[in-house]
């Protein structure tokens, strides 16, 4: 996205700051963040951009190692990865026999794109976004555990201070993003 961007608009300069921690918006000097999750009551501007579904993943030399989990209940004797030093509740969805646990992961990772790399890799099973997995799955580099159940939706969207802060600049970026960002999820 950020190249066709500055193509696009090559008058406007974009300094991109990749981090995994809360922005304190306006006291941070930032004229964009993207949120995942749910939004807290706040001052700031929202444009949903995405709603994500996570996928419970692992790599199929993972699975060959450790065997494949039949249901969640059975994810206590694998290497869970997850994003926050917390247990999470992982379910197979399973109609009729649907199972749902509460696991403390083996590893954190807070970035969906390392935490990927590592179950590519086979470090263990994770939940991932649909939009991360999905060519993954497709051309069998993952296997999706349980397709069948609904994962998690996440909501991603774009916050900013206030309408009155927005420029053309940041208009123009927020409407590439977006655009950008439905094209991956199509």
């Amino acid at each position: 996205m950020l190249p066709t961007f500055m193509a696009a608009y090559p008058q406007v300069r974009v300094v991109l700051a990749v981090e995994n921690r809360f922005v304190d918006m306006p006291a941070d000097p930032v004229d964009l963040a993207i949120r995942v999750g749910p939004l807290p009551d706040s001052g700031l501007i929202a444009r949903r951009l995405l709603i994500s579904e996570t996928w419970i993943c692992a790599s199929p030399a993972y699975l060959a190692a450790r065997g494949t989990p039949s249901r969640a209940s059975n994810l206590g004797d694998h290497v869970l990865i997850g994003y926050a030093d917390r247990p999470a509740t992982y379910g197979d969805g399973t109609v009729g026999h649907g199972s749902n646990a509460e696991f403390l992961p083996a590893a954190v990772v807070s970035d969906a794109a390392a935490m990927l790399r590592a179950v590519l890799d086979g470090a263990g099973i994770a939940r991932l976004p649909d939009f991360f997995a999905s060519l993954y799955v497709s051309d069998g580099s993952l296997v999706r555990l349980w397709p069948g159940s609904g994962g998690d939706q996440i909501e991603i969207h774009a916050v900013y201070p206030s309408h009155r802060s927005l420029s053309a600049k940041l208009r123009v970026f927020i409407e590439a993003l977006a655009s950008s960002v439905a094209e991956l999820a199509a």
